[in-house]
Order: C-alpha cells, then sequence, then structure tokens
C-alpha cells in the first residue's frame, strides 16, 4: 500500500496516527484535473502535542502540504474543527473523517486508509 512522503514520521512508536480527514475531489482554475484536500494529525507519545497538516493531493498523485501547524492537546479538536469546516464551507466539499486513535501498526494503518477510501482516484 502507499503512504504519503509526508507521513514518513509517523513511526508507531514515538509518533502516531490520530485523526484524519479527505474531501470529495473537485476541478478548479488552479487544478483543472482535479485534487482534494487532506488534513493529517499525528501525535508525540501518549501525551504530547500534535501536528496537523494540511495537504492537496492532486488527480496524478501529487500531494503538496499547505499548511502545518503544532498544537496542544487542548487546542486540537477546535482547530481541526476550523479547519474542515472553513474549507467545507469554502469549497462546497464534503470532507469524510478517519479515526486511527487506537491504530499502532503500519499494517493496520493502510488497512484503516484503505477501507475508508484514503486511496481512492478521482471517480473511483
Amino acid at each position: 500500500m502507499w503512504l504519503d512522503p509526508l507521513l514518513a514520521s509517523i513511526d508507531f512508536q514515538t509518533r502516531f496516527p490520530y485523526q484524519f480527514w479527505y474531501s470529495a475531489w473537485f476541478a478548479d482554475e488552479e487544478h483543472p484535473a482535479g485534487c482534494r484536500y487532506k488534513l493529517v494529525s499525528m501525535r508525540l507519545g501518549p501525551t504530547g502535542p500534535f501536528d496537523l497538516v494540511i495537504q492537496v493531493e492532486e488527480a496524478g498523485g501529487r500531494v503538496t502540504e499547505a499548511n502545518r501547524v503544532q498544537l496542544s492537546g487542548a487546542a486540537f479538536e477546535k482547530t481541526a474543527t476550523m479547519y474542515v469546516e472553513g474549507l467545507s464551507e469554502a469549497g462546497k466539499l464534503t470532507f469524510y473523517a478517519v479515526d486511527l486513535i487506537k491504530c499502532r501498526s503500519a499494517e493496520s494503518f493502510n488497512r484503516i486508509l484503505d477501507e475508508a477510501g484514503w486511496f481512492k482516484p478521482p471517480g473511483g
């Protein structure tokens, strides 16, 4: 299974996936072939801070990082919701959530993402 290189810092020992979101595919002037947003969160240890990464995935598979913020546990939920709702409203997009909070291995990580549609191409 393909793993986005921007996620390579998830090692399941000190950095764990937390919650992910991805939007429906859409096309705009900058991405006429299509693109979608992906929001990825990782936690450093059981009580450490969160990284929230906002990505743009193009139809051809190229993924670019649009923004990255480090957040405390207290700020995570509010900030993640702000990004998901803001992008959803601005682009009139549907977002899908993927709960990876209990995920502790690369195998289950890829299985959960695959079952959730994370890897589906446009029209897939």
